[in-house]
C-alpha cells in the first residue's frame, strides 16, 4: 500500500509465497528476520541520502548462504540491525552491525585469503582493519557491539558518535518493520518548505 502524509511518502510491501516451495523458503527466512531495533538511528552519517536497515539473526544465516560461501564466513556473531547508509557527497558509506564480539572480523582475513592478492588489509590494532580495493582505502572494525565498515577514515575514528542521520523522524515506521529504506529528499525541496521530507520502504 502506499500512504502519503505530510513530510513523507510510506510504501509498504508484504511478501506472499505463491507455492509450497516459496512459502518454505519465506518460513526459513523468517526464522532470522526481526522487527528493527532502531540501533542505528541516530549513528553513521550526518543525512544520509540513502538509509537502509533489517534486524537479522547471524546464527541462522549458514542455512540461507551457499555451502561454498558459509564455509568460509563466519557471520553467526550478527545479532541485531544491520544498516547501511550513504551520503553522496564524498561519497561516503557506512555499513554498521550489531554483534555479539569480534568474531566477525575474520571474515577481513577470509576475504584476504580468497582474494588472491586482490585484497590486502593491514591489521591496525585488534579490532581494526585498513584495506585497499582499486586503490581506494576502506576500514572495518568493532567498537563495542558494533561492526563497522567504511571508506571514511574520520567516521571509522568515530563510530559511536552521535549524528543527525535524518531518519529520526520515522522512528515509529522503522521499529515496526522487519526491513526499511529510505530517501532524503529534503535536498531537492524547495528553501520554501521546512522540515524533513523522505520516501520510505518497509516490509
Amino acid at each position: 500500500s502506499l500512504d502519503i502524509v505530510k513530510d513523507k511518502a510510506l510504501l509498504e510491501v508484504e511478501v506472499k509465497a505463491n507455492n509450497d516451495e516459496s512459502q518454505a523458503l519465506l518460513d526459513k527466512n523468517a526464522a532470522m528476520c526481526h522487527k528493527i531495533n532502531g540501533a542505528f538511528l541516530s549513528s553513521g552519517l550526518n543525512d544520509a541520502l540513502v538509509w537502509a536497515s533489517f534486524n537479522i539473526d547471524g546464527s541462522q544465516l549458514t542455512s540461507v548462504l551457499p555451502s561454498d560461501i558459509s564455509k568460509d564466513i563466519n557471520l553467526s556473531s550478527i545479532n541485531g540491525d544491520v544498516t547501511v547508509m550513504y551520503k553522496d557527497k564524498g561519497n561516503e558509506f557506512v555499513l554498521l552491525a550489531q554483534v555479539a564480539d569480534k568474531s566477525i572480523l575474520n571474515i577481513v582475513q577470509t576475504l584476504t585469503d580468497v582474494s588472491g592478492g586482490q585484497l590486502q588489509a593491514m591489521k591496525l590494532n585488534d579490532s581494526k582493519y585498513v584495506f585497499n580495493i582499486a586503490s581506494n582505502a576502506y576500514f572495518a572494525g568493532v567498537n563495542g557491539k558494533t561492526f563497522y565498515l567504511t571508506n571514511s577514515s574520520e567516521l571509522s575514528n568515530n563510530i559511536d558518535r552521535d549524528v543527525v542521520t535524518g531518519v529520526e523522524f520515522l522512528k515509529d515506521e522503522i521499529t515496526d518493520s522487519y526491513a526499511f529504506a529510505t530517501l532524503n529528499v529534503s535536498p531537492l525541496v524547495t528553501s520554501q518548505l521546512s522540515g524533513q521530507y523522505a520516501l520510505m520502504f518497509g516490509t
